[in-house]
């Protein structure tokens, strides 16, 4: 072989091991590209024939991690609802309408979320799925108790509660009465809240159910917290988060730690509080849970203007504000707004105070407007309930009136006779059950009406000194006072600001107590002091009016009444007597002891009143109402309240009077 031929023998050689060579990596590189791809693209694209297959995995995959990874459970989700769509898999589509709807609940897109819940009941009824129909009812029970339509959401349950009796869900059913004890507590019915919370723990107990008793005891605590009974509020949270750490709940933990920390804050113990509020807000911080995040920093708020560190107040309260704006949550606002205030004021900067006091004032009347309607909400509950129970005693009577009716029938004449009589006493007890569902609803609606009133006159009892202060602010800023006139006018403001806070905070705890239908606390009340704080309160209001305020009230008089009743007396016959005072005219506040009692006498001169209109005074029905000498308007239920007050401590009002010469209110209350 000669020389070149050598030499391209070798070279085809080294190119075929070469090529070998490279075959082999090749082969190689697929086998491992290959396995690769399954690994990293398995939860993408996993190793399934069929779409139905896939997409049922796509389903089971978002629910297994939607507690720690929501973003990545709702890209499986949406993959698995169009993909669905777009093979005609119906079951697939129905289960993935439900995960995206909850998913927009939780983020506050209500009506998204019905739409969604509407095409997965559609499907699952027309599938007779009595399980998934009642976990879709349940669902839409929530989102109806997230926007406080409490019947709604009551009647949702009670579906999903029917449907659960059918197929004998009984872990399902124990979950309902936790949501139906949820649904209590929002209108604040505690005992029937704390009722059904006690049959979910009964069950769990019974069932070793730890998941279950874990969210009854939280709520069970939060509704005893909100009963301002602390000491089983604390046990009740401290089980729940015991249950929460054994079971690795880190979805639940931010809200036993919420609160745990409010609980301790309305103690006093304010370390422990600002420990679990500031874990609550971490934990609720990266979750990206708005509404967690909202609730925390509100309470941080809330926790350092007790502690008076103000600096906080501002950064947690703005924090939690710029969040509850954008999901509309007015009592969040209301309660941000009214912790900047304090702080404001606290720090003398009255003119950023002044400036949120009129927002302050529109979100106080959408509150008040909210509370209006969460009493709604409590009197249609009790009536729809009733209603819903009185139709089944009355399918039961009519099944067992039906029964007796066929086996008389067979017994011959002596047992018509005996039918005759069953069936008159039947209708008898239904006549007597229909007047007593009719006189319920009336007291329901009357009480309804009441509470609205009510609501009327705490926002009337601040909104004369407010307006008074807005009215000072701008003559102030127009730099044409001195400087003495300044600061007089300064230290006056102040004072009527904090006066007013206080007074705020006072009708607040009230309003409070008379929701829960407590009765009066009796207690020994300085009335020379609730005087002058009401005084203080309606300074500015009688000096715009040019009337001077005589308070003639010794130290001596001391009652036995329940203190906040007696401010809301004192301020409102004073503010009544300035309203019809003339210009240039004094009211006058005397008091003394007699055998025992207190006599308090509020004597203005002005507009007084006729015969007529006297006789009428404390009568809500026929009571005239008329404008004060400077157009002052009121809602007319005042002394309609005063009168219950006195009369559930004890205490008479009575008045006289002379047209154009004025009007003097007596009142007696008991002494010490």
């Amino acid at each position: 072989m000669s020389a070149e031929k050598c030499q391209l023998y070798v070279a085809l050689r080294l190119i075929i091991a070469f090529a070998i060579v490279i075959m082999r990596l090749y082969i190689i590189i697929s086998l491992l590209l290959s396995f690769g791809f399954n690994t990293v693209c398995a939860d993408e694209y996993p190793t399934l024939e069929t779409d139905k297959a896939r997409i049922d995995w796509w389903l089971q995959r978002a629910m297994e991690i939607v507690n720690e990874k929501r973003d990545s459970a709702l890209i499986y989700t949406k993959k698995a609802y169009s993909e669905s769509k777009r093979t005609g898999y119906e079951a697939g589509e129905a289960e993935g309408a439900k995960l995206l709807g909850t998913n927009e609940m939780y983020n506050s897109n209500y009506e998204k979320a019905s739409e969604y819940y509407k095409e997965a009941i559609a499907y699952y009824k027309q599938q007779n799925d009595l399980k998934k129909l009642a976990d879709l009812y349940t669902l839409e029970g929530i989102k109806n108790g997230m926007q406080n339509k409490s019947a709604l959401a009551l009647d949702w349950f009670l579906k999903a509660l029917s449907l659960s009796e059918q197929v004998k869900d009984d872990a399902n059913v124990a979950d309902l009465n936790f949501k139906i004890g949820i649904i209590y507590g929002q209108v604040e019915d505690y005992e029937n809240a704390l009722a059904y919370q006690q049959k979910a723990i009964d069950y769990g107990e019974e069932t070793s159910n730890k998941k279950l008793l874990m969210a009854a005891y939280g709520n069970m605590g939060m509704l005893l917290g909100q009963k301002e009974d602390y000491k089983q509020s604390l046990v009740a949270l401290r089980k729940a988060k015991a249950l929460t750490m054994e079971i690795g709940n880190v979805r639940n933990l931010p809200n036993v730690y919420l609160n745990l920390g409010n609980v301790f804050r309305e103690t006093g113990q304010y370390d422990s509080s600002r420990l679990y509020l500031n874990q609550a807000l971490q934990i609720y911080t990266k979750a990206a849970y708005p509404l967690g995040i909202a609730g925390s920093a509100n309470a941080l708020a809330d926790l350092y203007l007790r502690e008076r560190k103000y600096d906080s107040v501002f950064a947690y309260a703005r924090q939690s504000l710029a969040l509850a704006e954008q999901f509309k949550d007015r009592d969040l606002q209301y309660q941000n707004n009214y912790f900047l205030i304090r702080a404001y004021l606290a720090k003398s900067n009255y003119k950023e105070a002044s400036g949120l006091i009129e927002g302050l004032l529109a979100l106080r009347d959408s509150v008040d407007e909210n509370r209006s309607e969460a009493i709604v909400e409590r009197t249609r509950l009790s009536y729809e309930l009733d209603q819903k129970n009185s139709s089944i005693s009355a399918l039961e009577a009519e099944n067992k009136a039906k029964t007796m009716q066929r086996n008389l029938l067979l017994a011959g004449s002596a047992g018509g006779i005996i039918f005759t009589m069953v069936v008159f006493l039947g209708f008898y007890k239904i006549r007597k059950k229909n007047r007593q569902l009719r006189a319920q609803k009336e007291n329901l609606q009357e009480l309804n009406s009441v509470k609205d009133k009510l609501f009327s006159v705490l926002s009337h009892d601040l909104r004369s000194p407010l307006s008074g202060m807005l009215g000072v602010l701008p003559l102030m800023e127009s730099k044409l006072l001195t400087e003495e006139e300044e600061k007089e006018m300064l230290g006056s403001l102040r004072m009527s600001a904090s006066n007013t806070l206080e007074t705020l905070d006072n009708l607040l705890m009230w309003g409070s107590s008379q929701m829960k239908n407590d009765g009066p606390v009796t207690e020994h009340v300085n009335v020379r002091e609730v005087s002058l704080r009401a005084v203080a309160l309606y300074n500015n209001v009688a000096t715009q009016k040019g009337v001077t305020v005589v308070n003639s009230i010794g130290e001596e008089c001391i009652a036995r009444f329940d203190s906040n009743q007696l401010e809301f007396i004192v301020r409102n016959l004073l503010a009544n007597a300035i309203k019809f005072s003339y210009k240039d005219q004094q009211v006058e506040l005397r008091g003394r002891c007699a055998d025992g009692r207190i006599v308090l006498e509020v004597e203005d001169h002005g507009t007084g009143m006729t015969e007529e209109a006297l006789k009428n005074l404390f009568d809500p029905q026929k009571k005239e109402r008329k404008k004060g000498t400077s157009g002052e308007s009121g809602v007319g239920l005042g002394l309609t309240l005063i009168s219950e007050f006195l009369a559930k401590n004890g205490g008479t009002i009575s008045a006289t009077s002379t047209p154009g010469r004025g009007t003097c209110f007596t009142v007696i209350v008991p002494g010490t």
